[in-house]
Parts: C-alpha cells; structure tokens; sequence
C-alpha cells in the first residue's frame, strides 16, 4: 500500500510498480481526488480500471493542466508521467477516435484536447477506453446477473449502488474541475513525486 490508500501492482510492461493516485502532497497521504474520502470507492476504482484507462485518465488530466489548444508530444507526456510511449500512443489512439483529442503530425506536432476541458468528463475517457460494460455488467462478469429470470451474483446487492456511485462520480466530474485542484494543491499524476 502506498498513501493514497490504493494498492500498487508491479507493471509487466515496464516491471515498475505502478498505480493511479492523485493526492494532496501532505505527507499524510489524505485527500486522494479520485473516489473522495470514501476509501471502499477509491480502492474499488482502482481495481475496476484498467492500466489502459488509468493512463488515459492521467494523461488527459495532463493536457488539462497546461493553457487550452497546447499541443504536446506524445513522448513529452510519456516522459513526463513515466508511462510507456507505445502504450500511450495506442491509448490516444482511442481517445482521438473517440472525439475526445485531436492529433496533429510533424516535427511540432502533438496531441491536444478537442474541446474544453470543462466538457470533457472521466466518464467520457472512462467510456471510450473501456467501454459502457464497466457500469452496467456484473462485476463479477457473469452474463445477465440479476435481469430477467437469472439469478444475481453474491454481490450483486452491493456492487449496484457502488457502480451507480461510480458512474455519477465521473459522469459530474470534468477534466478542468481536476487540473483546476491539481494547480491549486500541487497534486501530482506519477506514482513517483
């Protein structure tokens, strides 16, 4: 466990210990942006995203933070955020086919928000890296869980409400609500500060 209250995994692409954490830089490891106090949501975010997700929401926050209608290298951000440049690469990829970034190519090319960061939500990213599955399947991915005449899993009773929470969280939640506190609170988006 590392302070922000979410567990870390040894990465097999890069063998580096790696987790999604956004936090206040007090020494006491509170305030984590993402999932707010309550530490079964937070731990359960964590768990739920992919690395793929959790990188593009780390990225697109970094694009956030910086003036609108910046393009920035793909190997800038990489560098910067210590994620893979390949795997970023293909990471954008979605976000671009998703209406979500615009690319340009050239030596001062680069990749840039497409709108606003105030209209672009995490449950846009959310959605175009992994899917609307995440907030309407069975976390334990059992088809049908609970509709029609199919039984529900055993945590079907919880994860509902849980997923719904999820769901509204980063439906309300903009990229500029984010790089707005990231400015503010010196918050960091590497595992490494």
């Amino acid at each position: 466990m590392h302070n922000g209250g979410l567990g870390g995994f040894v990465c097999e692409e890069s063998g580096k210990e790696e987790a999604f954490v956004l936090e206040k830089r007090t020494g006491t490891g509170a305030g984590c942006i993402i999932g707010g106090p309550d530490h079964r949501l937070t731990a359960l975010s964590g768990m739920l995203l992919s690395r793929r997700c959790e990188y593009g929401i780390r990225a697109a926050l970094y694009l956030a933070s910086l003036e609108q209608d910046t393009f920035v290298s793909i190997r800038e951000i990489s560098e910067k955020l210590d994620l893979s440049f390949h795997f970023l690469t293909k990471i954008f990829q979605d976000l671009t086919r998703a209406g979500l970034m615009r690319s340009f190519r050239g030596p001062n090319g680069g990749i840039a928000l497409a709108r606003p960061a105030a209209e672009i939500t995490l449950l846009d990213i959310v959605v175009a890296i992994e899917g609307p599955e995440l907030f309407t399947e069975c976390v334990l991915g059992l088809p049908g869980c609970g509709s029609g005449d199919r039984k529900p899993c055993p945590l079907h009773a919880s994860w509902g409400p849980m997923r719904d929470q999820l769901k509204t969280m980063f439906a309300t939640e903009t990229l500029a609500d984010f790089s707005d506190e990231i400015q503010r609170l010196d918050l960091r988006l590497t595992f490494f500060h």
